[in-house]
Protein backbone atom coordinates (compact mmCIF):
# COMPACT_ATOMS: atom_id res chain seq x y z
CA UNK A 1 0.00 0.00 0.00
CA UNK A 2 1.15 3.49 -0.70
CA UNK A 3 0.30 6.99 0.92
CA UNK A 4 -1.17 9.73 -1.61
CA UNK A 5 -1.55 13.17 -1.32
CA UNK A 6 -5.11 14.15 -2.89
CA UNK A 7 -5.95 17.97 -4.21
CA UNK A 8 -8.69 19.82 -5.88
CA UNK A 9 -7.03 21.98 -8.61
CA UNK A 10 -10.19 24.46 -8.09
CA UNK A 11 -10.72 27.21 -5.21
CA UNK A 12 -13.55 25.09 -2.84
CA UNK A 13 -14.78 28.12 -1.05
CA UNK A 14 -16.61 27.29 2.55
CA UNK A 15 -18.09 24.29 3.62
CA UNK A 16 -15.80 22.61 0.95
CA UNK A 17 -12.54 20.28 1.47
CA UNK A 18 -9.46 20.87 -0.34
CA UNK A 19 -7.50 17.86 0.27
CA UNK A 20 -6.59 14.82 2.05
CA UNK A 21 -3.75 12.15 2.67
CA UNK A 22 -4.47 8.85 2.24
CA UNK A 23 -3.60 4.31 2.18
CA UNK A 24 -4.36 3.45 -1.50
CA UNK A 25 -3.19 0.48 -3.41
CA UNK A 26 -2.75 3.04 -6.26
CA UNK A 27 -3.22 6.36 -7.57
CA UNK A 28 -7.01 5.63 -9.58
CA UNK A 29 -8.11 4.44 -6.03
CA UNK A 30 -7.05 7.51 -4.32
CA UNK A 31 -8.69 9.69 -6.69
CA UNK A 32 -11.93 7.23 -6.19
CA UNK A 33 -11.64 8.29 -2.55
CA UNK A 34 -13.89 11.31 -0.80
CA UNK A 35 -12.32 13.20 2.37
CA UNK A 36 -15.19 11.98 4.32
CA UNK A 37 -14.91 8.58 4.57
CA UNK A 38 -18.89 7.88 5.27
CA UNK A 39 -19.16 8.85 1.60
CA UNK A 40 -16.88 7.03 -0.70
CA UNK A 41 -19.17 4.80 -2.19
CA UNK A 42 -21.15 8.05 -3.10
CA UNK A 43 -18.43 10.15 -4.71
CA UNK A 44 -16.49 11.05 -7.96
CA UNK A 45 -18.91 11.26 -10.27
CA UNK A 46 -18.35 12.62 -13.14
CA UNK A 47 -19.82 15.54 -14.42
CA UNK A 48 -21.93 13.91 -16.82
CA UNK A 49 -23.48 12.27 -13.75
CA UNK A 50 -23.53 14.92 -11.56
CA UNK A 51 -26.00 16.31 -14.67
CA UNK A 52 -28.12 13.45 -14.03
CA UNK A 53 -29.09 13.37 -10.62
CA UNK A 54 -29.21 15.59 -7.25
CA UNK A 55 -25.41 14.09 -6.13
CA UNK A 56 -24.35 18.13 -6.23
CA UNK A 57 -26.64 19.23 -3.99
CA UNK A 58 -26.24 16.35 -1.93
CA UNK A 59 -22.58 16.08 -1.55
CA UNK A 60 -21.17 19.63 -3.01
CA UNK A 61 -17.94 19.20 -0.14
CA UNK A 62 -15.72 17.66 -2.88
CA UNK A 63 -15.42 17.89 -6.50
CA UNK A 64 -15.16 15.90 -9.91
CA UNK A 65 -12.55 13.58 -10.58
CA UNK A 66 -11.21 15.26 -13.79
CA UNK A 67 -10.52 18.53 -11.58
CA UNK A 68 -7.83 16.31 -8.96
CA UNK A 69 -4.12 16.14 -8.76
CA UNK A 70 -2.63 13.01 -7.04
CA UNK A 71 0.47 13.23 -5.73
CA UNK A 72 2.26 9.94 -4.70
CA UNK A 73 4.17 10.18 -0.71
CA UNK A 74 5.82 7.14 -0.31
CA UNK A 75 5.43 3.62 0.95
CA UNK A 76 2.61 2.75 3.72
CA UNK A 77 4.03 0.96 6.81
CA UNK A 78 4.10 -2.51 6.32
CA UNK A 79 1.43 -5.29 7.71
CA UNK A 80 -2.37 -5.32 6.81
CA UNK A 81 -3.60 -1.79 6.52
CA UNK A 82 -7.00 -0.99 4.22
CA UNK A 83 -7.38 2.24 1.81
CA UNK A 84 -8.68 4.99 4.08
CA UNK A 85 -8.32 9.20 4.42
CA UNK A 86 -5.80 9.24 7.47
CA UNK A 87 -6.21 13.18 7.26
CA UNK A 88 -8.21 15.62 5.36
CA UNK A 89 -8.44 19.64 5.59
CA UNK A 90 -12.29 20.85 5.40
CA UNK A 91 -12.71 24.69 5.34
CA UNK A 92 -15.68 25.52 7.46
CA UNK A 93 -17.70 28.68 7.24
Amino acid sequence: MNLYHVSRNSPGGYETYSDFVCVSANPEQARAMHPNENHTELVHRTAEDLKKDDYAWRYGDWTFQEDLTVDYLGKAAKGEIEPRVVCASFHAG
